[in-house]
């Protein structure tokens, strides 16, 4: 599903004008970007948690086998809700 499908999905299945639903759909986006970039949590019941993780340094070998550092990282992760998962295991989630 592309954004613009989600956008039209969600327009049809609230009975709702899409002008209206491509704004707010832009903002929860947005609301969800800026919240991970102040290092917030962001906790969906049923659905999961978003956060950002910092990883550790780390040495990797390069095509040419020379040892290279990474530096340390921070990167947005999706863990998602045990509720959400059970559903997804055992295929009952309908799809349209």
């Amino acid at each position: 599903m592309t954004y613009k499908e989600l956008k039209v999905q969600v327009s049809k299945n609230a009975q709702v004008p899409f002008q209206i639903v491509d704004k707010v759909v832009e903002e929860l986006f947005q609301t969800v970007r800026n919240a991970l970039l102040r290092g917030e949590r962001l906790q969906i019941p049923a659905f999961g948690v978003f956060y950002v993780k910092t990883r550790k340094p780390r040495k990797v070998r390069t095509i040419e086998g020379k040892i290279k550092q990474l530096p340390t990282r921070r990167v947005p992760v999706f863990a998602p809700a045990h509720a959400l998962k059970k559903e997804i295991e055992s295929n009952t989630f309908k799809e349209e």
